[in-house]
């Protein structure tokens, strides 16, 4: 993980200097609070970054932190009927974690990873699959079908695959 210190605060942008290597488009998190922010210039040592959240109460000297990634949303069944801020956080869970005013440097994934689906697989062992590969469905609605598909980092062959699963 990288590492700057907060240089200047000028409302949701900041600056951040020092020894760590940010890039283009990485996720940060800044100060005390772990605040969601996202590069957005390099100047040499110098990254400009446009924070997310209320910046109130950022002082120099904080921390930022590289995560090395890319801004991302997880997408995925569950997210029809939910409502969500601008950075894809659930409101009815941040309401259920902090009340009725969210709290900064809250982090919380947009659907619910637990929930189990009725999973329809559309490739069998020793497919070959690569980048949008769609390995199955999932009906998330009586018109909504969603497609699982292979992401950027993945690519090979199927060694197993589930069953179909009826709930």
């Amino acid at each position: 993980m990288q590492k700057k210190k907060i240089v200047q605060v000028n409302n949701s942008v900041i600056l951040a200097k020092g020894e760590g290597d940010f890039a283009m488009h990485d996720v940060v998190r800044v100060g005390n609070l772990k605040l969601l922010g996202e590069v957005i210039k390099i100047q040499k040592d110098t990254a400009t970054i446009q924070v997310y959240e209320n910046t109130t109460g950022l002082k120099i000297g904080e921390e930022v932190l590289g995560e090395e990634t890319p801004l991302s949303l997880v997408l995925g069944p569950g997210m029809i009927g939910n409502i969500f801020d601008g950075i894809e956080r659930p409101l009815q869970m941040l309401k259920k974690v902090s009340g009725d005013f969210i709290e900064r440097g809250i982090d919380q994934i947009g659907i619910d990873l637990s929930k189990i689906w009725h999973f329809v697989p559309s490739v069998q062992v020793g497919d070959k699959v690569s980048l949008n590969t769609i390995v199955g469905e999932v009906q998330e609605t009586q018109i909504i079908t969603n497609k699982i598909m292979c992401s950027f980092d993945i690519e090979g062959e199927i060694i197993e695959i589930k069953p179909e699963r009826r709930l």
